[in-house]
């Protein structure tokens, strides 16, 4: 069978690099302005990609001082973008720990007829403790509970998109008959999370259900993934990681039953695109001059002396508390973790320089491929192609749903 390659558009800030926002030629526009986002999607869309996606916190950041992390609202933006382009996919976050099934399965199920059968819906659990003090709670909810929500809720929303037949509108202006009762199922879920009557209070969507996209890493959102996600976001900075997730992925949807195919990894990519390596170069120092990130206080003999040199230094905490895990994703930490510190050889120790940029900008795993243009691959059934950006990521595989 053909191979073949999608792309996906991340939009993030003004560029996945930190300090990409205060670029002299990046857009004038603030990123509360639907403009912005409506010009990125329709180049992608000009571009041939195949989707753009919106990731999504639900707190503000500690370090907002310093730089912004997100603006509108993902689902309202997704409605602007719908009606602002015609082929392209949209992806957006949506959390299943602080969003009733409901509530979310009548939101997607709009969204999927306003663009006409262009939608898709990254699900995540939130695990920020922030977001958890914005809906009525005082600390997390642990990752066990927040992934048994999650399966109960998956269970509820695709039984709501299911609860119209395709043929249940019938729209008789003659007869006077506008939909067919029989072809309308209630849900009547009563579970450990959540009681649901349904059905859904609008006629089933043109794609059926959104397309659905996860991006866990941990064993159990690897095996969510595997059950529920025709697209998995990742992010990994070396080749042979890269390939034993794709291979543990792939086995895992093997062995929930369905067609490893119809189930797409999207690896992260965040380019800095010129004409040659040294105009490559050039603009990357340009984006760097303007970054004076405290994390850039080091440079590194290589990756391993980066958290051999954050953990013997103490400075991991103090990153996580002004940065997130995100901070320390983009020095490498996430991807190979505290392991990595236990096998280092004696000797191998950080030399903190001056104030320079880490050699790669990468995406957070929860959000997958990063970038205010990162693009990552993407399955949206009716979605054609999108645009270019100073980020990006792609996946070559076998076409979604044997196209």
């Amino acid at each position: 069978m053909k191979r073949q390659m999608h792309l996906n558009l991340f939009i993030h800030s003004r560029g996945h690099h930190e300090a990409s926002w205060r670029h002299p030629a990046a857009s004038s526009l603030a990123l509360s302005d639907v403009r912005y986002y409506q010009a990125l999607a329709q180049r992608a869309e000009a571009g041939l990609f195949d989707a753009i996606f919106l990731a999504d916190q639900l707190a503000l950041g500690d370090d907002v001082a310093h730089g912004p992390r997100t603006a509108l609202e993902p689902l309202t933006l997704l409605a602007a973008l719908a009606v602002s382009t015609s082929r392209i996919g949209l992806i957006a976050t949506a959390s299943t720990t602080y969003t009733e099934p409901f509530n979310l399965a009548r939101q997607f199920a709009s969204l999927d007829h306003i663009s006409r059968g262009r939608i898709g819906w990254n699900i995540v659990t939130s695990w920020l403790a922030s977001a958890a003090r914005n809906y009525g709670g005082v600390s997390q909810v642990s990752h066990a509970e927040r992934y048994a929500r999650a399966e109960e809720f998956m269970t509820v929303v695709k039984g709501l998109w299911d609860s119209w037949a395709a043929d249940a509108e019938l729209d008789d202006r003659v007869a006077g008959r506008y939909a067919d009762p029989s072809r309308i199922r209630p849900l009547n879920h009563e579970g450990a999370h959540y009681r649901v009557a349904g059905p859904l209070n609008l006629p089933r969507c043109p794609q059926g259900r959104p397309v659905l996209v996860q991006a866990g890493s941990s064993d159990t959102g690897r095996d969510f993934a595997a059950r529920h996600a025709e697209a998995m976001f990742t992010a990994h900075l070396e080749k042979e990681t890269a390939q034993a997730f794709y291979a543990d992925l792939k086995k895992r949807v093997a062995d929930a039953a369905r067609d490893p195919e119809q189930a797409l990894v999207l690896p992260g990519l965040s380019p800095l695109i010129a004409s040659s390596a040294a105009e490559g170069t050039g603009r990357r120092s340009d984006v760097d001059v303007f970054d004076a990130s405290y994390l850039h206080l080091f440079v590194w003999d290589g990756r391993a002396n980066a958290i051999a040199g954050a953990y013997r230094l103490g400075l991991v905490d103090e990153i996580l508390a002004r940065h997130g895990p995100r901070g320390l994703y983009t020095h490498s930490l996430f991807d190979y973790g505290t392991g990595l510190l236990e096998a280092l050889e004696p000797g191998h120790r950080a030399r903190p320089l001056v104030p320079c940029a880490p050699s790669i900008s990468a995406a957070s795993p929860r959000s997958c491929c990063s970038g205010a243009g990162s693009a990552a691959s993407s399955s949206a059934r009716r979605a054609t192609r999108s645009c270019s950006a100073p980020s990006a990521s792609a996946a070559a595989t076998r076409g979604p749903r044997g196209g």
